[in-house]
Order: structure tokens, then sequence, then C-alpha cells
């Protein structure tokens, strides 16, 4: 049995069941929300009692909504010609007890995972009210989600105006993606990447000198020297242009020894066995979801690609660095014997400075801990969003 289960229904003006969730009547979809917190004795007892604004414990993404914020809220559902979206996220009971035995839990995952949601489902996050609550009165603990367009979006070509999304039903890859990433939310932070992103941080303002190139193989220098005369003189420079096809390897190898001969090489590592066994678990969860293209979802692979792309800008700005330098200096010098000598001096001081480059490499390394997930995310979403408007 999987650890989430997702259901959506969604209600059209003028549906059947449209006055219950749009307010319309008396005994609404937000007096059941509330309902439900309500006879729930740990929410009720140690979260909001003798707290008469937060009694239902009914939140956005501003947090719990006050009575006031009730109010205006039924007046806009009330108003509404968008569809209505219903969605119930429900937990495996021990899955639930261990992972979702709070509000403020349920407030920080939506909160996280849901303007990637609207915006797999076509929507701008920004033009979305959404309201919810956990109820935990079940062996299940569940939250009710709720949401509607704030204004119409979409373009009628024959009317010539804006009108509100005409079609409710949500693809079920877009469900698979929501399971995943609630199951992936609870798999965070991890630990040992945070720590090697320290240690890494340290490494950085330490490593300095020639001295430090004795935790590099000769190798280093020799590929550095490498690079220093391949490295293209004109066009684009980054890692990953076309331009810089011929050297890539190089730089690729200078990234290598660095992650390898590092002083936190081997934490490094660690870190990289940790993100390996979260892929174990992200493929046991796709399993119980019977999502078969898992690739999307994984870690290793997109980590290790930009790593090796954001260490390797790192390197090639330095390489670059001092070789323009150099050219500038070279300028001045008219003697061609000047020259060479002022050209075998760069040539030195670069690789003098290779543990320099290392460690701004670091550097890199650690801003890319902290970007892979979300640049990655983005690039899939705005793939999508492409994909559904075609």
């Amino acid at each position: 049995m999987p650890n989430v289960v997702v259901r959506c229904q969604y209600h059209e003006k003028g549906s059947s069941h449209r006055a219950f969730y749009d307010s319309s009547q008396k005994d609404d979809y937000l007096a059941y929300m509330d309902k439900g917190i309500k006879s729930t004795k740990s929410i009720d007892y140690l979260d909001y009692t003798g707290n008469e604004e937060k009694s239902s414990g009914i939140f956005n993404a501003n947090g719990v909504l006050s009575k006031e914020d009730k109010k205006i809220l039924r007046e806009s559902l009330r108003k509404t010609e968008s569809i209505i979206w219903d969605i119930v996220i429900s937990f495996e009971e021990q899955y639930g007890n261990k992972n979702m035995y709070n509000a403020e839990q349920a407030q920080e995952l939506l909160r996280k995972i849901l303007p990637k949601f609207f915006r797999e489902i076509g929507f701008k996050p920004e033009n979305i009210t959404w309201y919810a609550g956990l109820h935990t009165n079940t062996d299940n603990q569940h939250i009710h989600l709720s949401f509607f367009e704030n204004d119409p979006m979409w373009y009628d070509r024959q009317k010539k105006e804006y009108r509100y999304r005409r079609k409710g039903k949500i693809r079920k890859e877009c469900f698979d993606t929501l399971k995943m990433d609630i199951e992936k939310h609870f798999l965070q932070p991890s630990e040992s990447i945070k720590r090697v992103r320290k240690l890494l941080t340290e490494e950085a303002r330490t490593v300095t000198g020639i001295e430090a190139l004795i935790n590099y193989p000769r190798d280093l220098k020799r590929l550095l020297r490498k690079l220093y005369k391949e490295i293209p003189y004109e066009s684009k420079t980054a890692y990953e242009s076309e331009n810089m096809s011929r050297c890539r390897g190089t730089v690729d190898s200078i990234v290598t020894l660095i992650l390898t001969h590092g002083y936190h090489s081997a934490d490094y590592k660690m870190a990289m066995l940790e993100i390996g066994e979260k892929d174990k678990a992200i493929l046991e969860i796709a399993k119980s979801h019977k999502i078969k293209n898992v690739e999307p979802y994984l870690y290793t692979d997109k980590i290790q690609r930009d790593l090796y792309r954001r260490m390797g800008n790192a390197v090639i700005k330095e390489v670059l660095k001092k070789r323009r330098d150099e050219l500038l200096k070279t300028i001045e010098i008219r003697h061609a014997k000047s020259r060479q000598k002022h050209h075998i001096d760069s040539l030195a001081y670069c690789l003098q400075k290779s543990a320099d480059i290392a460690a701004e490499a670091d550097r890199e390394a650690i801003e890319c801990f902290e970007e892979y997930r979300r640049k990655i995310e983005l690039a899939e979403i705005e793939r999508k969003m492409k994909a559904l408007e075609m």
C-alpha cells in the first residue's frame, strides 16, 4: 500500500455540489473542515485552546485563517466564476503518525510543494487562492485542500477576452509528481550534505598557496597547464558552450581530481552515498505508486552533472583571469625574451594558485547542493507548461 493517496474532484459553476464548496449554503466546505479539525483533541487542546482567532486551524500560504479571513474567503468563493477544486491527501496510518502529526507540518508541506503543483497543471501560483485543513480524527491523517483561480487568465480567441479554465480534470502524471514530491519532502534535509557543505566552506577559506598542492597528484599541474594553453581566446567559454567542447574533458579531469583528492573527499563520497540511498528510497516510492518513468525524480546523475558544470566554470574563470592578465602585461613588453619569461612566470603562478582554483571550485560545489534541485524542477515545469500550451 502506498504511503500517500491523493483524490481529486472539481465543481463547475452550476454543478450539483457547487453550493457546498462555494459557501452558497449554510453548512459549507469550510464548516466541514472546521468540524474535522475541532474534533481532533490533540490539535484543539495543544494548538488552539484559548485562542479564538485560531480555533479552526484552517490555513493558507500565510498561516492560520482568522474569522475575518474566513469571512473574506467565503465572499470570494460565492463570487468566483472559476472551477473549485477539492483534493484530499491521505497518509497511510504509520507513515502519517510519523510525518504528519500537527498542523504546522501540513502548512510547511503545502507551502513548499503547491507552487510547483500549480505550475504543473498550467496555473500561475500567484493567481491561485488555496486553503486547507489537517484532519487527524480518523485512523489515517489527511489534508483537505481546495483552490480556485483569482482572475481569468485563459484567452478565448473567438470572444477575444480572457476566461477561467474550462476543464477541471487534472492529468494523472501531475498527481504522480505531487505524491512523489510529498514523500520526497519527508526525505529532506540531508544532514550529511549539510555537513559536507560546511567542511567545503572551511576548506575554501583555508586552502591557499602552493603548500596545499601536496594533497593533489602531479596530474593536476599537467592538466592546468594543458587547459591554460587550450582554452579558447574568443567566443563563449562557459562549461556547457559548444566552443568549449574540445577542452571540456580536461576541465572534467581537473574537477574529478579536486573531488577525489581534496581535503574532504571522503565526506563528499559519504554525501553521494547518502544521495544514492535516497534514490533507492525514491525507486521504492515510485514502485508503490506504479510510476514507470522514475528518471525525473532521481538525484544522483543530476547532482553530478550540475556539480561538474559549476565547478568547471569556477576553474575556467580562474584560468581565463590569469591568462588575460598575462596578455595585458605582454602587450606592454616589447622584448621577445622578456615576453617569454613573463609567460613562464605567469604559467608558474597559475600552477602555484592551483589550490586556490580548487578552493573556488569547492565554493561552487557548496552552492550547487543548494540550487540543483530548484533549477532542475523549474526546467521540468517549464517544459511541461510548454507542452500543455501546445
